[in-house]
C-alpha cells in the first residue's frame, strides 16, 4: 500500500481512539445549565494543571485519584460534570464513575469548551 492509504488509515485510528476515550461530550450550554442547576464540576487534571487555570467553582479530582475519591462526588444520581486538557482523562473518569453507579455524568472534554 502507498503511504497515503497508511497515513489515512493511522487518522482513522487514532480519531476512533480519541472518540473512544472522550465519550459522548456535552455541549458547553448544557454543561452551563447543569452546574447552575446543582452539578458537581470536577476538573480531573493534576493538581498543577489545575493551579495553573480552572474554570471557576471546580474541584481539582485528578483522574488517578477518582476511583479512590468516589465518595466524594455525592450521591450516585447527583449530576456530574468532567472536564481536563483534551477530552481523554475526563472520558475515562465518565467511565469509572458510571461503573462506580453513578447515573447522570457528562463529560465536557476540554477545558476550552466551557
Amino acid at each position: 500500500m502507498s503511504s497515503w492509504v497508511w497515513m489515512v488509515v493511522a487518522v482513522g485510528l487514532g480519531y476512533l481512539w480519541m472518540s473512544r476515550n472522550r465519550g459522548s461530550l456535552i455541549e458547553s450550554s448544557e454543561a452551563h445549565r447543569l452546574v447552575k442547576d446543582g452539578a458537581l464540576l470536577v476538573d480531573v487534571r493534576t493538581p498543577g494543571e489545575y493551579r495553573g487555570g480552572h474554570i471557576e467553582g471546580a474541584v481539582n479530582i485528578p483522574l488517578d485519584q477518582v476511583q479512590r475519591r468516589v465518595n466524594e462526588f455525592g450521591e450516585r444520581d447527583k449530576p456530574v460534570v468532567v472536564y481536563c486538557r483534551s477530552g481523554a482523562r475526563s472520558g475515562n473518569a465518565l467511565r469509572i464513575l458510571e461503573s462506580q453507579g453513578f447515573t447522570h455524568v457528562y463529560n465536557l472534554g476540554g477545558m476550552g469548551n466551557w
